[in-house]
């Protein structure tokens, strides 16, 4: 999975997570981002979704988990 990019407009921050391409920073910083790259990862998601008669669910691979229920 590649690294995200995230901005924030307040503060106006750029975040990238570890391992992002530095040129694409570099280009950034270049037109004025103020980027910061995290020592983490950034948020991880976790999705539900009802189709039907059917329950799928799928987990963020960053965390390192996997989709489970009850």
């Amino acid at each position: 999975m590649d690294p995200r990019l995230h901005n924030q407009l307040s503060p106006n921050d750029t975040l990238a997570e570890p391992g992002f391409d530095k040129e694409v920073l570099d280009g950034l910083a270049l037109k004025h981002h103020h980027t910061k790259v995290t020592k983490t990862t950034g948020a991880v998601i976790q999705a539900v979704l009802r189709h039907g008669n059917r329950i799928h669910a799928q987990s963020d691979p960053r965390k390192g988990g996997y989709a489970a229920g009850y």
